[in-house]
């Protein structure tokens, strides 16, 4: 996993699942949540240390990001 604000900067709103896990690897977790006829929303966590990035998907895209380092 390559948790880091450099490969955070890299996230872009738009991309897939998969250009996601090139950047970042494995998610620690994964939550989805059924949004009804609004689709599925999707987050994915990433920690290393006092870092983590969380990851908004929705229908597989990314529609938001979060940084956090303590």
């Amino acid at each position: 996993m390559k948790v880091s604000k450099e490969n955070y900067d890299k996230l872009a709103i738009g991309m897939t699942f998969e250009e996601v896990t090139e950047i970042l690897g494995k998610a620690d977790t994964k939550s989805e949540t059924d949004m009804g006829e609004f689709g599925k929303m999707e987050l994915w966590h990433f920690q290393l240390g006092y870092k983590a990035i969380d990851v908004f998907f929705e229908d597989g895209k990314v529609i938001d990001k979060s940084w956090t380092e303590l």
